[in-house]
């Protein structure tokens, strides 16, 4: 597969995750709101029984084909510069994505006291734009470059988090759009970037990205919340853009994509 057919096919697989990620927390708040706490779990419930019963339903076309872990190919591909760069890139991204999603919701209570779960759920219509932009991510990648495509990414992510700090719930809502176009820009570039690097199995490499892609959502699940309780929101925030400012560096030593 080429480069750029590596990229569409992850934009759209992008997308599809994006939608679902908007869908469980939109719609979950409205069903809380409407019938209860208990509700989105029957709905989660539901879905997951589905995604089952469409698993049954794809045929089988061959064996799996799978790789033992290789301590010496791990070593190799975290030696590659642009490799190692685009993982802490990633890293530093869903850091920040997740600590301030998970956290919004606490801050918009501080902000309106007894928000209802449909206008928590409402914060997320975001990620609508996040759609709009992992499918524009392949035009402007082949248009303006990898390197320079992923800076537009992470500058806008870093702005509208910045936005986060100013003391509106209208506010939030707001800057929210602009959050989501960036990051899922970046997001749906970050594979198709890795994989245009390497030739043959790329089973470690992108093993690599996903482990640095959860380990950073894990921890800024956790770590930015003492921040926020000890320091406050505006230290929150700032930490936040400081991550980013780290992830933006780190796209400088990126070059035009190659397999190597």
């Amino acid at each position: 597969a080429t480069p750029q057919r590596i990229r569409r096919v992850m934009a759209l697989y992008i997308t599809a995750t994006i939608f679902g990620g908007f869908f469980g927390r939109f719609s979950s708040g409205l069903l809380a709101w409407a019938w209860g706490w208990q509700a989105p779990f029957f709905m989660l419930a539901l879905l997951s029984a589905l995604a089952c019963l469409l698993l049954a339903m794809q045929g089988v076309t061959g064996p799996a084909s799978f790789e033992r872990p290789d301590f010496s190919r791990v070593a190799a591909a975290l030696r590659q510069p642009e490799l190692l760069r685009v993982y802490l890139m990633i890293f530093c991204c869903f850091f920040t994505f997740t600590a301030a999603l998970n956290f919004l919701p606490f801050r918009l209570n501080e902000l309106e006291r007894g928000a209802s779960e449909l206008r928590t759920g409402s914060m997320y219509l975001g990620y609508l734009v996040g759609i709009a932009a992992a499918l524009l991510s392949t035009r402007m990648a082949e248009r303006f470059g990898e390197a320079v495509t992923l800076r537009a990414g992470i500058l806008l992510f870093a702005c509208s988090v910045a936005a986060c700090a100013l003391p509106s719930g209208e506010g939030l809502l707001l800057a929210l759009f602009p959050f989501c176009a960036g990051f899922f820009l970046v997001q749906s570039l970050g594979p198709g970037v890795v994989n245009a690097r390497v030739e043959g199995k790329r089973g470690v490499v992108n093993g690599l990205y996903i482990a640095f892609y959860y380990g950073g959502g894990t921890l800024g699940s956790i770590a930015p919340g003492f921040i926020y309780h000890s320091f406050g929101w505006g230290a929150f925030i700032a930490v936040l853009v400081g991550v980013l400012l780290v992830a933006l560096l780190l796209t400088r030593g990126l070059g035009a994509h190659a397999a190597k």
